[in-house]
Parts: structure tokens; C-alpha cells; sequence
């Protein structure tokens, strides 16, 4: 299964344009995907383990494994195109 994590905050802009396209596409991938969103602020330890530089910053894992990483938003076809290249 591929788990994707969001790391992100509250008062950031392009990490709520993000969730946004997460929250649509999402759906479709339901019994494939684990999704999980995350606070910097609120765990910042955990953010801080992860090298997170900036926000937001996302991690694709498989098998336990970081198999991607971006930071910044992309759109929900580009971000449909790395699901589907993972899953």
C-alpha cells in the first residue's frame, strides 16, 4: 500500500490549495492509498526526523521505503500521475 504524508501548517496558503486537490482526488484511491496530514507546528519533532525544510513537503512510502518527496503543490492530474506510477 502506498502511504502519503503531508507535512504542512495552518497559516500556509499553498499547503490549503494542496489539501484541496488531495481531498478531490483522493477518494478514488481509497482501498490503495493511506493519506495522513501533518501539523509542523503540532509535531514538530516528527517534522524535524523527517528533514522537513519547508512547507509543504510531501512523502510518498512504500513498503516503508520514501519512493518520493516534493515540496510545494502540484495539480491534481500531476499528483494522480505519481499515485498511479506508485501504487
Amino acid at each position: 500500500m502506498l502511504k502519503i504524508t503531508k507535512y504542512g501548517s495552518s497559516w500556509c496558503k499553498p499547503c490549503e490549495t494542496l489539501q484541496k486537490v488531495m481531498d478531490e482526488i483522493l477518494p478514488a484511491y481509497n482501498t490503495n492509498v493511506e493519506y495522513e496530514s501533518i501539523d509542523v507546528e503540532e509535531e514538530y519533532e516528527l517534522a524535524d526526523k523527517m528533514n522537513i525544510k519547508g512547507v509543504p513537503t510531501v512523502i510518498f512510502e512504500k513498503d516503508g521505503e520514501v519512493v518520493l518527496r516534493f515540496m510545494g503543490t502540484k495539480s491534481s492530474n500531476e499528483i494522480k500521475e505519481l499515485i498511479d506510477k506508485h501504487v
